[in-house]
């Protein structure tokens, strides 16, 4: 096999390690998430509907991009935004990471195109952004994030680990 071949292959399967991990986490720190179809039919009879962003690791900043301004594509501007926030206010999340190393480490890791968004960026997302977050966990569970803010941000994660919007 070719060098080019081999270092395609072993990105590849590091990657698929990688996500397997992630998913791995994902269902010991979540107990129990409904499907995208399930969370459908159970959002129906609250006459409200999901947009799916099929946004792979972007997910959670495209569904919130969706809520915000109606188009997917301003995501980028609001995980470079929510960063920043972790970064400059540090002192104000520091107790959802243990130490400043940690901090630091997960801000490195969510500059990558590719990397998860997690729970501990909901607050510097609604801080940045200026809006108060709802997301639907199913079985009549979500989290809230309110800051007081005028405007709300409704999303939901589906899959143990997909978020959509939520209209």
């Amino acid at each position: 096999m070719p060098i080019q071949n081999k270092a395609r292959f072993l990105k590849t399967v590091t990657k698929k390690k990688r996500n397997q991990a992630r998913l791995n986490l994902s269902n010991k720190n979540i107990g129990t998430t409904l499907t995208l179809e399930e969370m459908k039919l159970k959002l129906s009879g609250l006459e409200r509907s999901l947009i799916n962003n099929r946004g792979n690791e972007n997910c959670y900043f495209m569904a919130v991009s969706h809520q915000l301004y109606g188009t997917f594509k301003l995501h980028l501007q609001i995980k470079v935004m929510a960063e920043k926030e972790l970064i400059e206010n540090k002192e104000k999340y520091q107790e959802e990471f243990g130490d400043s190393k940690s901090l630091k480490k997960y801000v490195d890791k969510m500059i990558c195109d590719d990397e998860f968004a997690d729970a501990r960026i909901n607050l510097p997302m609604c801080q940045s952004q200026k809006v108060n977050l709802r997301t639907y966990l199913g079985y009549n569970h979500f989290e809230t994030i309110n800051i007081n803010a005028q405007k709300w941000v409704e999303i939901t994660y589906v899959d143990r680990i997909h978020y959509v919007s939520v209209v």
